[in-house]
């Protein structure tokens, strides 16, 4: 469902958080409560705060990419975003392909593989890249990517997945590139 939105908190008309959310996840902003200490010194010594969703009717990961978008428009030095990372500079696009080629690699030695087991290697592929595909790592996620990647579900009430084909890396790219664009 595409309920995610952008949103940008301006303190005294100057734009000085970038987010994502759905709901009312925006009025973190002007609550007193939240977790940015710099909003809420800013309110709390009388600052004018303001929110204004930007972007509206995005999925998760359009939220992602949008919101990192602006970021890098803006620039993270302006905001009271804060992002330590040291990807923090590479787009969440590329660091999406970058988790899509590392997940190739652990896959293309393998014959059989257990969407369980899988998972906890995603995770720890995702963290390495900045958490580009946070959204991605549940089962069905996993179950969908599987088939890209030359694996077929072993059985209808199963976990577990055989190697139906092998797959170039440029070819597996190519795919996750292409809907990566939309």
């Amino acid at each position: 469902m595409n309920n995610y939105y952008v949103y940008v908190c301006y303190v005294d008309d100057v734009v000085r958080y970038v987010g994502k959310g759905k709901g009312n996840r925006y009025k973190h902003c002007i609550s007193g409560k939240s977790t940015c200490a710099e909003l809420n010194k800013a309110l709390f010594t009388g600052s004018e705060l303001s929110v204004e969703r930007v972007f509206m009717g995005l999925s998760e990961e359009q939220a992602f990419a949008w919101e990192q978008e602006v970021i890098d428009g803006i620039g993270l030095d302006n905001l009271y975003n804060k992002n330590n990372s040291k990807s923090a500079d590479i787009s969440l696009r590329t660091r999406s392909l970058n988790c899509m080629e590392d997940l190739y690699q652990l896959l293309k030695e393998k014959d059989v593989v257990k969407v369980g087991d899988l998972l906890a290697d995603v995770r720890v592929i995702d963290r390495k890249h900045n958490r580009p595909i946070c959204s991605f790592v549940h089962k069905p996620t996993i179950r969908r990517l599987l088939p890209y990647y030359g694996f077929k579900q072993k059985g209808r009430q199963t976990m577990t997945y055989v190697r139906e084909s092998n797959p170039e890396l440029k070819e597996v790219m190519d795919i996750f590139k292409q809907k990566l664009t939309k």
